[in-house]
C-alpha cells in the first residue's frame, strides 16, 4: 500500500521536491555570486564560492532522478517486469540488495533461478564468496517481502573434480579454503580427511623450511649490515642533494605565491572600483537630494553633472579592470617563464639524484655479492629438500585418488 504524507504525497515524492528546491536555491545563489563578482561587488576569491553552489545544484538535481518510487504500485509493476528480464547482477546494480529484499522486486523462484544463472562459469572459491556475500546482505536486511533462500554452494560440488583434475596437491591447498570446502560438503568425507592429513605433513615441512631460511637470512643481514648502512647513507645524501636544490625548494611555494599575487591585483582593482562607486554615490546624492529626485526630473545643469559623474565612474571601473587584466597577464607570463626554468632545473637535479641512487645500489650489490652467493649456497639443500617433500605429498595424493577410482 502506498503511504501518503504531506499534501497526499508519499515520502519519495516529498524528498524529490525538497531536493529540487535545494537545486534551484543553490543554482540561484551560484549565479548571483558570479554576477556580483563580475560587477565588482565582491572580490573574485569570494566569487569562487559560486563553484560549490553550482556543483551542489547540479548534484541535487541529478540525485532527484535517481530515486525509485517503490511506494507507487504502478512503478513497482514496471520494476518487477524489468527485473524479470535482467540478470541477477543487473537487478542488484539497478535497485540494491536492500530494496530488492524489502520490496520483493524478485519472487523467490526468480531469485533462486537468477542466482544460479549468475554462478554459471564461476569456480568454487568464487561461488563460496558469492554465497557468503549474499548471506551477509540477507542478515543485514531488517525486513524482507519474501523469505528468500540462497542456493548452497553444495549444489556445485560436482565442479570439484573438474577444477582440480590438473592441479597438484600443493596447488589445491593454496587455492581452496579447506574449512569452507568441508562446511559446504564440496568434497567427499574420505578425500577431505586425506587432504587434511597431508596438509598437516605439508605444514610441518614448510615450517622447517621457513625456519632454516629465516636463520640464513638473519646471518646474511648481520654480515652485510655495514654495507646496508653505507647504502642507506648514500641514498640519504642523494635525497638531500635533491631537496636542497634551489628550484625544488622554490617550487614548494611557487604555486601559492602565484595565486596570492593574482588575488592581490584583483583585490586592489575591486577596491578602486568600490571607491569610485562611493565617490559617484556621494556626488549623485547631492544632485538628486539622496535619490528623491528622479533623473528625468533633474534640471539640465544637474543632468549634465550627473552624466559627467557617471562617465567618470565608468572610466574608473574600466580603467581598474583593464589595468588589473594587464597586471595579471604580466604575472601569468612571468609565472610561465619562471615555471619553465624551475621545471628544467628540477628535472636536471632529479636525474642527478637517480644517478646517485643507482651508483649507490651498484656499490652495495658489488659489496655483498659474495655474501649473497653464500646465502644461496646455504639455501640450496633446504630448498631441494622442501621441493622433494612437496613432490612426495603430491604423489601420495595422486596415489590416493587412484585408490578411489580417479584417474
Amino acid at each position: 500500500m502506498t503511504q501518503k504524507g504531506f499534501c497526499g504525497l508519499n515520502t519519495v515524492e516529498i524528498t524529490r521536491i525538497c531536493m529540487r528546491l535545494l537545486s534551484i536555491g543553490s543554482g540561484i545563489g551560484g549565479v548571483g555570486i558570479t554576477a556580483a563578482a563580475a560587477l565588482g561587488a565582491v572580490s573574485w576569491p569570494i566569487g569562487l564560492i559560486a563553484i560549490p553552489c553550482i556543483l551542489a545544484s547540479a548534484g541535487a538535481l541529478w540525485y532527484t532522478f535517481q530515486f525509485n518510487n517503490y511506494e507507487n504500485p504502478e512503478e513497482m509493476i514496471k520494476f518487477r517486469n524489468e527485473a524479470a528480464r535482467m540478470s541477477f547482477e543487473q537487478v542488484m546494480q539497478a535497485h540494491g540488495w536492500n530494496s530488492v529484499l524489502r520490496w520483493g522486486i524478485l519472487t523467490t523462484d526468480q531469485f533462486g533461478e537468477k542466482y544460479r544463472e549468475q554462478m554459471h562459469g564461476k569456480n568454487l572459491v568464487e561461488i563460496i564468496h558469492a554465497y557468503e556475500n549474499a548471506q551477509r546482505h540477507l542478515a543485514e536486511s531488517s525486513y524482507r517481502q519474501f523469505e528468500y533462500q540462497i542456493p548452497s554452494p553444495a549444489e556445485w560440488r560436482g565442479q570439484w573434480r573438474t577444477e582440480t583434475a590438473a592441479k597438484t596437491f600443493e596447488e589445491i591447498i593454496q587455492t581452496y579454503p579447506l574449512d569452507e570446502l568441508e562446511r559446504f560438503n564440496l568434497v567427499e568425507a574420505g578425500e577431505m580427511q586425506r587432504i587434511k592429513d597431508l596438509k598437516k605433513d605439508f605444514d610441518g615441512v614448510k615450517e622447517n623450511y621457513e625456519t632454516a631460511t629465516a636463520r640464513i637470512e638473519r646471518e646474511f643481514q648481520a654480515n652485510t649490515e655495514v654495507f646496508q648502512r653505507a647504502h642507506q647513507s648514500d641514498c640519504s645524501r642523494a635525497e638531500q642533494h635533491y631537496n636542497g636544490n634551489w628550484a625544488v625548494r622554490r617550487l614548494t611555494a611557487f604555486e601559492l605565491e602565484h595565486v596570492r599575487e593574482r588575488q592581490t591585483v584583483q583585490g586592489t582593482a575591486n577596491q578602486r572600483k568600490n571607491e569610485a562607486r562611493q565617490r559617484f554615490d556621494r556626488s549623485v546624492a547631492a544632485i538628486t537630494n539622496n535619490g528623491q529626485i528622479p533623473y528625468n526630473n533633474l534640471p539640465a545643469r544637474d543632468k549634465l553633472l550627473y552624466d559627467q559623474q557617471n562617465n567618470e565612474l565608468q572610466v574608473s571601473m574600466t580603467t581598474a579592470d583593464t589595468e588589473a587584466r594587464l597586471q595579471i597577464a604580466n604575472i601569468d607570463a612571468r609565472y610561465i617563464g619562471e615555471r619553465t626554468r624551475l621545471n628544467a632545473e628540477e628535472n636536471r637535479v632529479r636525474a642527478e639524484r637517480t644517478q646517485m641512487q643507482n651508483e649507490a645500489k651498484a656499490r652495495y650489490d658489488a659489496a655483498v655479492v659474495c655474501h649473497r652467493q653464500h646465502k644461496e649456497q646455504q639455501m640450496a639443500p633446504f630448498t631441494a629438500t622442501f621441493r622433494s617433500s612437496v613432490g612426495d605429498l603430491n604423489g601420495r595424493y595422486c596415489a590416493y585418488l587412484r585408490t578411489i577410482g580417479v584417474a
